[in-house]
C-alpha cells in the first residue's frame, strides 16, 4: 500500500513539474499550496502529523529518489562512453 501510495504522489509530482514550467511559479511552490489546501486545516483531506511512522518513511523514499534522479542527471553515460575512447 504504502509503495502505491508513493508511485501516485510521484506520478502526481511529475504532472504538477510538468504545469510549473508552463508557470512563474516553482515546482516549490505549488507542492507547499497543495499541502496547506489537503492539510487539516483547510480541507482535511490529510491528517498527517510530523512524529507519525508513515512520514519518516515518505521521507526517506522521497531522498532516495532525489539522490537517484540528481546523480542521474550528473552521471551522463554517452559522455562518459566517449571519454573513454579518446
Amino acid at each position: 500500500m504504502l509503495l502505491l501510495a508513493f508511485a501516485c504522489v510521484l506520478l502526481l509530482a511529475v504532472l504538477v513539474s510538468a504545469l510549473a514550467k508552463r508557470t512563474i511559479l516553482s515546482t516549490a511552490v505549488l507542492f507547499l499550496a497543495a499541502g496547506f489546501v489537503l492539510g487539516p486545516d483547510v480541507t482535511g483531506v490529510l491528517d498527517v502529523h510530523a512524529d507519525s511512522a508513515i512520514v519518516g518513511t515518505l521521507a526517506e523514499l522521497a531522498l532516495f529518489a532525489v539522490l537517484f534522479t540528481d546523480g542521474m542527471r550528473v552521471v551522463s553515460f554517452p559522455r562518459f562512453h566517449g571519454a573513454s575512447q579518446a
